[in-house]
């Protein structure tokens, strides 16, 4: 009788194992953790010479001379489309999401000659989960912590907090202070008040337009990990597999 731990077998459940994880690695990797390695940072001689500032460039690396948030009462009295920064040391995830684009918002399927038709099927703005087969249309909510402590929300791109999680601390990209909005009020409210955060305004740090004008490539390079994870892992099995038939010569 052959043995369930047969070469054969492990590897066939070692592939299984890899292929899922992968999988999920494909919903809920962040495209932005690459995209900016290739981004240039935005500093204060952009922004001065933008022609029209209506908040698209909150969520592009922070760049020289852009004004640093260093305390709550300083949030507090940041004027509108006035951008910002700062390196925080703590970022806690939250059971809160909102669609990165309306355009998400509905289901689509596409005919051969590329035009949309709804399939009816809506997805919330603000929801307290997302669906793992759409992780990658919506982006969490996070509490950030100030240079003196204080808490305050944002609506920030997850590359973030990957980066954080891999560094400990990380600079926080460009961003704007904008009033809570009443949808997200809800969702937030036990965060802010078991850590005593800021309640009445929070950071938008996610551009809706660099994503829209980018959402085939955001979808490239998660399909690109994916795909390398996979030749990877295709490689060490390869090696692996003909170390063992040299070594059972």
């Amino acid at each position: 009788m052959r043995s369930i731990f047969s070469h054969k077998n492990i590897v066939t459940v070692l592939t299984t194992i890899v292929f899922f994880a992968d999988l999920y690695l494909l919903c809920v990797f962040p495209s932005d953790l690459v995209l900016n390695l290739f981004c240039g940072k935005v500093g204060k001689a952009e922004l001065d010479e933008l022609e029209y500032n209506y908040g698209q460039l909150a969520g592009y690396p922070a760049g020289e001379g852009v004004p640093i948030l260093e305390n709550i009462e300083q949030l507090r009295e940041c004027k509108t489309m006035e951008y910002i920064t700062f390196e925080t040391d703590s970022i806690i995830p939250l059971k809160a999401y909102k669609l990165r684009s309306a355009s998400d918002k509905t289901d689509n399927t596409y005919r051969r000659r590329g035009n949309p038709v709804s399939s009816g099927r809506q997805w919330p703005t603000y929801s307290a989960t997302r669906p793992l087969t759409k992780a990658y249309i919506y982006n969490r909510y996070y509490l950030v912590r100030l240079p003196d402590g204080n808490y305050v929300a944002a609506y920030l791109d997850d590359a973030f907090y990957w980066q954080y999680r891999l560094t400990g601390k990380v600079k926080l990209p460009l961003g704007l202070v904008e009033d809570m909005h009443i949808q997200a009020r809800p969702l937030l409210q036990s965060a802010i008040d078991t850590y005593g955060a800021e309640g009445e305004k929070m950071l938008l740090m996610f551009s809706q337009e660099r994503y829209e004008q980018h959402k085939k490539l955001y979808k490239f390079v998660q399909l690109a990990v994916f795909a390398g994870i996979l030749a990877l892992y295709g490689a060490a099995v390869f090696m692996i597999d003909r170390m063992m038939r040299k070594m059972g010569r």
